[in-house]
């Protein structure tokens, strides 16, 4: 592990799942705070409204990408899930290991584990069954 990293890992009761992420520290924090910005009943938006989304990242803005991000993960919808895997491609090389923790957060809402502790490797996926 990076000494300015960290292991970012969290438990979701309601699926049984595990997120376990190395990022930076700062990264971390980040994704914390952006939680302040969910909704109530987010999970109820529409496609379309999650479609919206996109169009606020077209620029290299930082909050629009933060905020798409930590919405589409709490979206707790495949089609949420389906579309940060295709922002992947386009999102900054700064916010990486931020989008990096939205689409694990993504996949738990799903019922599904995500575990990459070496950057060099790549993720274990895994349905949880319950």
């Amino acid at each position: 592990m990076h000494h300015s990293n960290l292991v970012f890992s969290t438990y979701c009761a309601e699926t049984g799942t595990r997120m376990t992420v190395e990022v930076p520290a700062r990264v971390a924090r980040r994704y914390i705070e952006r939680h302040k910005l969910l909704p109530d009943r987010l999970e109820q938006w529409p496609l379309s409204a999650l479609e919206e989304l996109l169009e606020e990242v077209d620029g290299g803005d930082v909050d629009a990408w933060e905020r798409t991000l930590i919405l589409l993960a709490h979206h707790r919808s495949v089609a949420a899930m389906l579309l940060l895997a295709e922002l992947e491609a386009q999102v900054p090389d700064d916010l990486k290991s931020f989008a990096e923790l939205a689409f694990a957060e993504s996949l738990g809402w799903l019922g599904y584990g995500y575990h990459r502790e070496d950057p060099g490797r790549p993720p274990i996926v895994r349905r949880v069954k319950r």
